[in-house]
């Protein structure tokens, strides 16, 4: 009963709050349904999630997977379990999750250290960020990481300046951060900075700090949590690190698709919009003037995220998006502590000061929705809706053990749910692949297919046309092939 009164209590305190975040949620929810149908990474997360749930295993049409750390297909199991539906957007729900809850822990923890406008403003702003939004309706790491990776941030600082088993929560949130993406390595560069910052700024506070057994043993507990995966992967491939060296190694094999080292500073007005960008560049300059510890941290976790982003050549949003939580923090410091100042200055009225930021929170709200409605409703995942239909049409007219090959594995085996296994990246491997598949895939949207596979298919496609050996489905943009494996066999064999 004491718990329900809490509970109560802390809703009537925080009505406001409460009410943003369920609009919030609602407007999240509508958008589920967006870009027509996973793509090649969205796919794998819940193929693997699907398998975790059917007792498959990691898997992904049966092989073992070490690239994708364990959290959102997990998340997307436990989803599947409770709703008993791998309906795409049933499937999306922990990002849904995540979204509000981050949300959520940027309120609270800008209430704890700040006050409680800028908390609210916070909350806000972070729900109309237009990248956030976007992310919102894709399976992907970057929403829950974002959350994991601002916790840990959090309750580090709180740790070194409230409650030293503070720690505690933080490397908790730290494991629950690079066990959803690699990239949380980036917190050891970050409080190494914080540590040495506070060491130069109060040296007695660091050194009783790190003589004390809670941060060890919170450290300890970090790596317990972390184990068990650590453990899976050598069993499995006889390296527990396999999975941080192949992801290590993706963004510096895609230098050929580089950007300029400061890249990242002209996306992030985009990203963010240009209003919040603003707001932001105010928060920083009220950052270096105050001396503030809070906004210190806050500014130092966005500048390490863009800096160790920003040395490798392939440069995209999603790679700094775990700034979203700091920067929206960061903007609703210059908005509360600069703009509406500067506003009641002029206005001399509290109540038109009101007036006119809510009307200016609903104007850039207005308009990120609009490029959020128009980005969701304009864009589709490649193949959408030719593949989706291909796929479809082969899990509602081919026997449960038709074996598939193509260039997307992921989305060919979650769609169609017969097994898919990879065309062959050697030519001279073909043949002895196609005599055990039923159904060979080839489109014209995946990159990852081989270029020798359309040559040989236009050598053959009239005898395959003849013979009826291959369906092909076509939207405006993309096209998908279902071709006889076993007639191609004998086309080439033939010949």
């Amino acid at each position: 009963m004491y718990k329900i009164s809490k509970i109560i209590k802390i809703l009537k305190n925080n009505w406001l709050f409460f009410s943003i975040l369920i609009i919030f949620t609602l407007l999240y929810s509508l958008s589920l349904d967006s870009y027509g149908m996973f793509m090649w990474d969205e796919a794998e997360y819940a193929t693997i999630g699907r398998s975790i749930y059917r007792g498959e295993g990691y898997t992904i049409s049966g092989e073992e997977q070490f690239l994708r750390p364990p959290i959102l297909p997990l998340m997307i199991s436990l989803t599947i379990a409770i709703t008993h539906s791998t309906n795409d957007t049933i499937v999306k729900i922990p990002i849904l999750i995540s979204a509000v809850t981050c949300i959520l822990a940027v309120y609270f923890s800008v209430k704890y250290l700040v006050d409680k406008k800028t908390a609210i403003l916070s909350a806000i702003l972070l729900g109309i960020i237009p990248d956030f939004w976007t992310r919102t309706a894709y399976l992907l790491t970057e929403i829950p990481y974002m959350l994991f990776f601002f916790l840990a941030v959090i309750f580090f600082y709180l740790g070194i300046n409230k409650n030293v088993k503070m720690f505690y929560l933080s490397w908790i949130s730290f494991s629950l951060a690079i066990l959803t993406r690699y990239t949380a390595l980036l917190f050891f560069p970050l409080i190494i900075i914080i540590l040495i910052i506070y060491f130069f700024k109060n040296k007695g506070k660091i050194v009783l700090i790190v003589k004390n057994i809670h941060f060890y043993l919170s450290i300890l507990t970090s790596f317990i949590i972390y184990l068990p995966w650590l453990i899976r992967e050598w069993l499995i491939f006889g390296d527990p690190l396999i999975g941080f060296k192949a992801a290590s190694g993706q963004l510096p094999s895609w230098s050929i698709y580089g950007s300029p080292f400061y890249q990242y500073l002209i996306i992030i007005p985009n990203m963010i919009s240009t209003p919040l960008f603003i707001l932001l560049l105010i928060g920083i300059f009220i950052t270096f003037k105050s001396k503030n510890e809070v906004y210190n941290i806050i500014t130092i976790s966005i500048l390490v995220i863009i800096i160790w982003m920003s040395h490798y050549a392939f440069k995209e949003p999603r790679q700094i998006s775990s700034i979203l939580p700091f920067t929206a923090c960061l903007s609703s410091i210059g908005l509360s502590k600069f703009i509406i100042p500067l506003v009641k200055g002029i206005t001399k009225n509290d109540k038109t000061t009101l007036i006119l930021v809510i009307l200016g929170l609903i104007i850039i709200g207005w308009q990120n929705f609009i490029y959020v409605n128009n980005y969701m409703h304009s864009s589709v995942a490649l193949g959408y809706p030719s593949f989706k239909d291909a796929m479809t049409s082969i899990k509602n007219n081919t026997p449960p053990n038709t074996i598939l090959m193509g260039p997307n594995v992921a989305q060919m085996y979650w769609y169609s749910e017969r097994k898919s296994i990879f065309i062959p990246l050697n030519k001279s491997s073909l043949l002895n692949e196609l005599n055990k598949t039923d159904l060979l895939i080839i489109t014209n949207f995946e990159r990852a297919q081989p270029e020798y596979i359309i040559n040989l298919i236009n050598d053959h496609l009239q005898e395959l046309e003849n013979t009826t050996s291959v369906k092909i489905y076509k939207d405006n943009q993309f096209i998908t092939a279902i071709i006889n494996s076993k007639q191609l066999y004998k086309l080439i064999t033939k010949h």
